[in-house]
């Protein structure tokens, strides 16, 4: 029976940490995917990383139109150097919404699904800048981080 999970804010250490990756698919991985998941769609997001529940591992729960399910240690392999604008929140930053700018239009991911299966996938437009959003937290970034510092107020 899965569980909603706390969603730490962006003041926590935990959401500048680089994350390790999964070695194994044991039974805990299956049960934070599920809690994840779940976690997720209660707080009506498009995405969620293992950080922002406070677990410093490579994993992302993605509820875009082109994907949606776990990925297991993602990693970006290509992108398009087109931009694709959308405007983005974070369950980590209640209230702030803005499009960075910088998100590549298309992308191609790989990672692992929960059997071990190593896949490869090309997303674009909203499901790729929501890949890219959570992968960012899997490395300590948060999304403004990609402003520039004259922006900020």
């Amino acid at each position: 029976m899965s569980k909603i999970l706390k969603i730490y804010d962006y003041k926590d250490p935990i959401l500048r940490t680089k994350c390790r990756d999964v070695l194994r698919m044991e039974p805990w991985v299956l049960g934070l995917a599920d809690d994840m998941w779940m976690t997720m769609l209660i707080s009506k997001a498009l995405g969620l990383a293992a950080n922002q529940v406070g677990f410093d591992y490579n994993m992302i729960t993605i509820n875009g139109p082109e994907f949606k399910g776990p990925m297991i240690n993602p990693v970006i392999e290509e992108k398009s150097e087109e931009v694709f604008h959308h405007i983005e929140g974070c369950l980590s930053l209640p209230g702030y919404e803005l499009d960075t700018g910088k998100r590549s239009k298309s992308i191609k991911v790989r990672y692992h699904d929960l059997e071990s299966i190593e896949k490869t996938i090309w997303l674009k437009d909203v499901t790729s800048v929501i890949v890219q959003h959570e992968i960012d937290h899997l490395r300590g970034i948060i999304f403004l981080d990609h402003l520039h510092k004259d922006m900020i107020k």
